[in-house]
């Protein structure tokens, strides 16, 4: 992905059939299924949702290639998350399937609407995924009306509204039940052509706020709204970028600093800027910059997260994730991060760190300290496993580069070009004092690395050999030192 002008696009199915489909720019065929494959037979969007996860889960969540701490759909293919929400103790994830095919849906012929899937989680870690919701819906949002502005609640529990695009059209359904069940609020007259609609609580002024833009006539114009009940929208104000699809907006502490705080507004591409915010105009201050310097697109951060909490919490689509061959699924998310601003030596940045809850998976660690590196010895030369959290403070010394090679493709500290490097993708690095220390999450087929807490993050899908297992450390000239490394096993989430 470049810095700014990403323009994958999968919004034919928005319009319906497939002239609106030929108005998509880019498109990504990844499963190992033929692109333009023809639809399944045919069925109600119903009966592809009920039947999408299958009432016994005996001989999944365990085959070669499926991410063993990373969310997965169960089966078929899946891509943005959507409607992130905490609610009475549970986090709900909702995400874009298809629930026909391991083929995106806009690579079927006719093109296919998703639905959204559904998981839910105590602790953001281990989740069970749940019959999928909104039959031929794309990506949206989630809210809770904790003080009934929608007049829309039934009892004593606050009403949730997913908010989504459907037929070209803004489409509203909520629930009184914990998102078990669903009903439609239809705006008359209908909102038409809004896509990818974020809606949060604006505190300060006591009000709903509406993003999104108008597909396909407007798709770089970011409309902002507000409203008093969630019903009636009035237009605020317009923001014109380079980037489209997926908003999300947040306000953040700097530095931890509750007195100084700053405005964050991220969109498909991992693109974000820093601004402020007064409840009408989103001003930017700062940016673009890059969440990731590897493949994560469609970020979004779970709202009615309590204060007692208080993080700022993200998931993204793992993009593009290939399929791996003979899996029932497609694509993988990222693990849940915590965002937060930080002051770096080029100003203010946004930091990505994995969330604290992943020690529940930790296993056993092996660590080594203040050991030499040299093209004649290489002490972590022995680690095996697939699955790992691993933490390294390295001193450069003399060593041009210092390489991970994890199950056989190689992660490399380039110390001449400041770059961290894997596969076709690279990052900045800001070595100081000649060290850089690092994170590294080693899944099945995903690696995710995160630089001094988080100043730069790389994410990237691979395809290893599965009987392959072998992670080690080693330099081709000079010496390097490792100050300190360890390597903590994970358990996997589904067992």
């Amino acid at each position: 992905m470049n810095n700014c002008g990403h323009r994958f696009s999968r919004r034919g199915f928005l319009r319906g059939g497939a002239a609106a489909a030929g108005l998509m720019i880019g498109r990504l065929a990844m499963s190992a299924e033929p692109a333009g494959a023809p639809s399944p037979p045919d069925k109600s969007d119903e009966e592809w949702i009920a039947e999408a996860v299958p009432p016994s889960l005996d001989g999944y969540y365990h085959e070669a290639y499926r991410p063993q701490f990373h969310f997965t759909s169960c089966r078929y293919w899946m891509n943005d998350p959507n409607g992130l929400v905490f609610y009475e103790g549970t986090y709900h994830l909702f995400f874009q399937q298809n629930p026909r095919s391991l083929l995106a849906p806009w690579d079927m012929k006719p093109p296919s609407g998703p639905c959204w899937g559904h998981a839910v989680s105590t602790d953001l870690v281990h989740w069970k995924q749940k019959a999928g919701v909104f039959p031929r819906s794309a990506s949206g949002t989630m809210v809770v009306d904790t003080h009934d502005t929608a007049r829309l609640a039934t009892g004593c529990r606050p009403t949730m509204l997913a908010f989504r695009g459907h037929d070209g059209r803004l489409q509203v359904s909520y629930s009184n039940d914990a998102a078990e069940t669903w009903k439609d609020y239809n705006y008359d007259p209908p909102l038409l052509q809004m896509a990818d609609p974020k809606v949060f609580w604006h505190e300060p002024t006591k009000r709903w706020i509406l993003i999104t833009f108008l597909w396909p006539d407007d798709r770089f114009t970011f409309r902002f709204f507000s409203s008093p009940d969630l019903k009636q929208w009035k237009l605020e104000s317009t923001l014109k970028l380079e980037s489209s699809e997926c908003p999300d907006i947040y306000e953040m502490s700097v530095d931890g600093d509750p007195n100084r705080r700053k405005w964050v507004f991220n969109v498909g591409n991992a693109n974000y800027y820093i601004g402020t915010f007064d409840g009408s105009r989103f001003a930017i201050e700062q940016g673009p910059y890059r969440m990731d310097h590897g493949s994560i697109y469609a970020s979004q951060t779970w709202a009615n997260i309590p204060q007692s909490d208080g993080r700022t919490i993200h998931v993204a689509w793992m993009h593009p994730a290939g399929h791996a061959p003979d899996m029932p699924f497609s694509q993988q998310l990222t693990f849940p991060c915590e965002l937060a601003l930080k002051t770096c030596s080029d100003g203010v940045r946004m930091c990505r760190q994995p969330i604290r809850e992943i020690a529940g998976l930790h296993d056993g660690t092996h660590r080594w300290t203040k050991v030499a590196l040299t093209p004649e010895n290489s002490p972590v030369a022995d680690l095996r496993g697939q699955l790992f959290d691993i933490e390294a403070d390295i001193d450069m010394g003399s060593a041009p580069e210092v390489i991970f090679e994890i199950r056989q493709s190689r992660l490399r500290i380039v110390a001449a070009e400041k770059k961290l490097i894997f596969l076709d993708s690279a990052a900045p690095i800001a070595l100081r004092d000649n060290r850089i220390r690092l994170r590294m999450l080693i899944d099945r087929t995903s690696l995710e690395v995160f630089v001094d807490q988080g100043d730069a993050s790389l994410t990237k899908w691979f395809l290893p050999d599965p009987k392959e297992d072998l992670v080690r450390v080693f330099v081709t000239g000079g010496q390097a030192t490792i100050v300190q490394l360890r390597a903590t096993s994970l358990r996997s989430i589904w067992t």
